[in-house]
């Protein structure tokens, strides 16, 4: 992972080393074209040395899979400009990127990401060398061809990845994605928690906005004999009318609660009907009030 020692402050570069305007307007004879790109397959970074409009060097690999595009970008431009720290007899020497922050990170003393330092220190000691933006898909052809080995080498079967540190945000979001899968799978394989895995079979970081009497209806942990004599509190789970006393009888056929009922569901259709009163607003209201009143009214919900 990418450490966090920045330069020195008084270190900069020369005003003219850095250019955010479209550089392909007016191309030099001779220049380097860096690219990133990110497909299904992978991450691929390379760099094409165009003279005249024909490629007369280029350079391309694969990253692994949890690289980001700004990573590619960096490592591109880093190869380019160990390219142009050769190519003495040339002054001055244009690297052209379509990635502002990849150029804003390497010309930034205080940049915490490794590489960008790297490429700081070279154009620090080699002022002949220029970055410059260049507008992407635009139709120049330095960008264009650097953009195709890119995505070639990102879609590319090789097992020949060339390995780089993680940054915090690819870091951040691999883990995040294995701890999802990983919950997942305890979510499914589960054995308790079934009523709520019918309602969100899916897990996610994002809450469900659950009043309590939701959560208790929905669990079917609440003011229930059903679930009382699950856990041996009361002796009976059926109430004072002699029917089990369950959350799907209080919200569709419990005479006490006849003021909020829901129209009761096949039993081969319960489960769609927990998920599709879930889902409802205005049946969630009614849950609400009828578990307020048997939390209000435990008198008459008690068992003869």
């Amino acid at each position: 992972m990418d450490g966090c020692y920045p330069l020195h402050p008084s270190l900069y570069l020369l005003k003219d080393q850095i250019s955010l305007s479209d550089g392909g307007l007016s191309p030099p004879s001779e220049a380097i074209n860096t690219d990133g790109s990110k497909t299904e397959k992978g991450v691929g970074a390379a760099y094409c040395r165009i003279a005249q409009n024909q490629i007369i060097e280029s350079w391309f690999v694969k990253l692994p899979s949890q690289a980001t595009v700004f990573q590619a970008e960096l490592l591109a431009l880093s190869k380019a400009v160990e390219l142009a720290k050769t190519m003495v007899n040339q002054t001055p020497i244009k690297i052209f990127t379509y990635n502002r922050a990849a150029i804003q990170a390497s010309s930034n003393p205080k940049s915490k990401n490794h590489i960008a330092r790297q490429i700081f220190l070279s154009l620090l000691s080699s002022p002949n060398i220029k970055l410059n933006w260049i507008k992407a898909h635009a139709g120049y052809f330095g960008n264009e061809s650097a953009d195709l080995q890119a995505k070639s080498a990102a879609d590319s079967e090789t097992t020949n990845i060339h390995q780089i540190k993680f940054s915090k945000a690819s870091l951040k979001t691999h883990l995040k994605k294995f701890l999802t899968q990983e919950w997942q799978r305890t979510w499914e394989d589960a054995t308790t928690g079934r009523p709520i895995h019918n309602i969100i079979p899916k897990v996610s970081f994002d809450p469900v906005c659950w009043t309590r009497e939701e959560i208790l209806f929905f669990t079917q942990h609440g003011p229930f004999p059903s679930y009382f004599n699950r856990f041996k509190i009361l002796p009976s789970p059926n109430y004072s009318c002699g029917q089990v006393g369950t959350p799907l009888h209080y919200a569709t056929e419990c005479i006490l609660t006849s003021s909020w009922h829901i129209k009761k569901p096949a039993e081969n259709l319960q489960k769609i009907w927990f998920r599709r009163v879930a889902a409802n607003k205005n049946s969630r209201l009614l849950l609400r009030k009828i578990v307020q009143h048997i939390n209000n009214n435990r008198a008459l919900f008690r068992p003869d």
